[in-house]
């Protein structure tokens, strides 16, 4: 099975970026994911207003873009989630959002 790590990390989505990999129609595959916040916040004390915004900078960290052969600009996809594995703290952000 092939998987993609999170060692070619991006955080916008961009048609200019190269594609990390190819999967097949059906096949299965692991994609390596960094939390929203790119790993800033590993513990309660981490989270200063420093901090908060340095993370801003570097937030919804993505791997990819992954080829799907076959596929045309234009169409879809479907894909099927089996399973998550959880592997860091989480972080959750309530309020306002703003400064």
């Amino acid at each position: 099975m092939q998987r993609f790590a999170a060692d070619d990390i991006k955080y916008a989505y961009s048609a200019q970026h190269a594609f990390v990999g190819t999967v097949e129609p059906g096949e299965t595959f692991a994609v390596e994911c960094v939390e929203g916040w790119s790993n800033f916040f590993r513990k309660p004390e981490d989270l200063t207003p420093e901090t908060y915004h340095a993370a801003e900078a570097v937030k919804w960290a993505m791997v990819g873009p992954i080829e799907v052969a076959g596929a045309e600009p234009g169409g879809a996809v479907a894909i099927t989630v089996h399973d998550v594995e959880v592997t860091t703290p989480g972080v959750c952000v309530y309020g306002p959002y703003d400064d």
